[in-house]
Parts: C-alpha cells; sequence; structure tokens
C-alpha cells in the first residue's frame, strides 16, 4: 500500500475502495420507526411476561390449603370438584358456616350431585340442624338410591332428631 490507500478503512478485502453510499430519507424514516417499534416492545417485555401471582396447579392442592382452593376457584369458579375440596378444607378446620357455604354454592351450580348433599347434610347435622340433614339425606338418596354415606347420615340425622325429642 502507497500514500492513503486503506487508511480510511473503507477498502475492501478484495482491494476495492468502498465508500459510502446515500441512503433515501425514505430508508431512514422507516429505519427509525422500526428502532422505535423494537425498544418499546423490548422495553414493555418484562411488564406482560411476569406471573401475576404465584403459579398453582390446581389439578395437585395439598391437603387443607384454603388459600390454594380459593385461588383456584377464583381460576375455575364453576369447579364443583374444587369447591369440595375447599369445603373439606374448611371442616377440617372447624369452619362449619364456610364449608356450609361453599356446598351450597356447589349445589347452586348442580343440584343433582349427591356427594355434595351428603356433605352439606353433614355439616348441618354437625351444626345441630338434624331436621336439615335428613333432607339433604333424603335428596341425595333420591340421586343415587342406596348410597351408603346418604344412608348413613339418614340414619345418623333420624337418631340425633331422636335425642332431640327425648330431652
Amino acid at each position: 500500500m502507497t500514500g492513503r490507500e486503506g487508511q480510511d478503512g473503507l477498502d475492501g478485502l478484495d482491494g476495492q475502495d468502498r465508500r459510502a453510499v446515500p441512503v433515501s430519507p425514505t430508508r431512514v424514516g422507516w429505519s427509525i420507526v422500526l428502532l422505535l417499534i423494537f425498544f418499546t416492545v423490548v422495553r414493555t417485555l418484562g411488564d406482560r411476561t411476569v406471573p401475576a401471582g404465584t403459579a398453582i396447579d390446581c389439578h395437585h392442592v395439598a391437603g387443607f390449603d384454603v388459600p390454594a382452593f380459593e385461588r383456584c376457584l377464583e381460576l375455575r369458579p364453576n369447579a364443583i370438584e374444587l369447591m369440595t375440596d375447599l369445603g373439606t378444607a374448611h371442616e377440617h378446620a372447624g369452619q362449619w358456616d364456610r364449608a356450609e357455604s361453599v356446598y351450597r354454592r356447589a349445589l347452586a351450580i348442580d343440584a343433582e350431585d349427591g356427594d355434595v348433599r351428603v356433605r352439606l347434610g353433614n355439616v348441618l347435622l354437625r351444626r345441630g340442624d338434624a331436621a336439615a340433614a335428613r333432607r339433604e339425606a333424603v335428596a341425595a338418596l333420591a340421586l343415587q338410591p342406596g348410597r351408603a354415606p346418604a344412608l348413613d347420615l339418614l340414619a345418623r340425622a333420624d337418631a340425633a332428631a331422636d335425642a332431640g325429642r327425648n330431652r
């Protein structure tokens, strides 16, 4: 190389002179628009990908985790199985009024669920309402004739009613 050849960094590897090519204003405008869109999307991407809360697997809630069941019901408000699980968790905690409320909510969705009727009847009997427990047992037996838990509830409700009359 002699003189100033290659010193401005515009020479190619093949020795040809590479000079700047004029760029049209339209091309510059589109480049700026694309860059703005790109940086706007990248900047807000993190906000859109962060989960709103802790992820929860509603099919595998551990034990009697009332808050987890309640979060799942927010996601699936008509899931009767979740309602029965939540009701059971309330029963386990001795929260009979809450268990009753959840079971009644489930029956409002599916009045022909014999299992929920038996669960509600057990809660009502536990709260001392033998007549209401008996009604739930009879309704469960109408849906599922001969079902052992419903027959057991009916017998216990009748025994509680007899004990109440003999006092």
